[in-house]
């Protein structure tokens, strides 16, 4: 396994605080997690800096909200594997019309949802 892939944050509270929004999200989940409301549907982490945890941020997102997942589905999350509840596109790659159906398509398969999770769609380099 590489360092980095071993060293990277599994949790909010493991990263570096230095947003108010690392501060109040743990709460804010555990409400989601619980059906109440107080979590947005669409968080956009954005730098231009590479290497900042924007990625890690939303994948510790998607696990937090996904409380039930399996240690191996978990560990596929952080590794960019396939999981269940994470689907990551990076738009600047070649095919990103391709890319984008695909996604389109995802989506709409979970107008009726075959499973509890909460999804996320990570859209690196838009």
């Amino acid at each position: 396994m590489d360092l980095y892939n071993r060293l990277r944050p599994r949790k909010f509270e493991d990263m570096y605080r230095t947003s108010d929004f690392l501060s109040n999200i743990s709460s804010r989940i555990s409400k989601a997690v619980n059906g109440e409301d107080g979590l947005a549907q669409v968080f956009m982490f954005y730098s231009e800096e590479p290497g900042l945890g924007k990625t890690t941020c939303a994948r510790v997102l998607a696990s937090e909200l996904n409380p039930n997942l399996s240690k191996e589905e978990r560990n596929n999350l952080f590794f960019g594997r396939e999981n269940p509840v994470c689907i990551h596109i990076n738009a600047g790659e070649n095919g990103k019309i391709d890319n984008t159906r695909e996604l389109i398509d995802r989506i709409s398969s979970l107008s009726v949802p075959m499973y509890n999770y909460n999804y996320v769609f990570i859209i690196d380099e838009v």
